[in-house]
């Protein structure tokens, strides 16, 4: 086989599915937070909601300038973090062997 160069591939859309990889909001805090935050710009797909990337970028930044809690980065910050591979492994319920 011919080697290729690497696509780099953006999502136009943002929908629940792929809200936390895109946005890094949970799928509840998208339909709940964000897309109150987007009428007239929402797709519904069937059950699926799909939102242009950049106008939920756009409202998102907007609520982070006014003050308000924009994700679960609120959250995570309140959570001890992990500091070991050990107590990542832990968290998992998993633990290292030899």
């Amino acid at each position: 086989m011919r080697r290729r160069e690497p696509v780099v591939v953006r999502a136009a859309f943002v929908s629940q599915e792929n809200c936390r990889e895109l946005l890094g909001i949970d799928a509840r805090r998208f339909l709940e937070l964000l897309l109150p935050l987007c009428t007239g710009h929402v797709t519904p797909l069937g059950k699926l909601r799909l939102v242009p990337l950049g106008v939920a970028e756009d409202r998102l930044q907007a609520r982070a300038r006014d003050g308000e809690p924009t994700g679960d980065d609120d959250q995570r910050e309140l959570e001890p973090q992990p500091e070991t591979a050990d107590e990542v492994l832990a968290m998992l319920g998993r633990r290292r062997t030899a």
